[in-house]
Formats: structure tokens, sequence, C-alpha cells
């Protein structure tokens, strides 16, 4: 029997995002844009574009 919940070891794993992905959305918020707008633009937690 597994020791968490179904689907709790989505939660914890890391994504790689590419270096270019991370650029883009870093100069997005630079050129005026909100966080909450590029994390759902780029699908990158607000945390990580931070």
């Amino acid at each position: 029997m597994p020791s968490q919940p179904l689907g709790a070891e989505c939660m914890s794993k890391r994504v790689r995002r590419s270096e270019v992905v991370l650029r883009q959305a870093a100069d997005c918020v630079s050129r005026g844009s909100t966080f909450q707008t590029v994390s759902e633009q780029f699908n990158i937690p607000i945390s990580t574009i931070r």
C-alpha cells in the first residue's frame, strides 16, 4: 500500500524548465507584465518567476 495519498507524489516533483523559457518569462515581467499573468502564460509557478 502506498505511504502517500494517490496523486501526492506529483505535487513534490520538480519540473526542469529550459533557460530560454525562464528568460522569456523574466523579460515579460521586466516589460511590465504581472507575475500572475506570466505564471499563467508560461505555466510556471509565481515563486519560480520571482
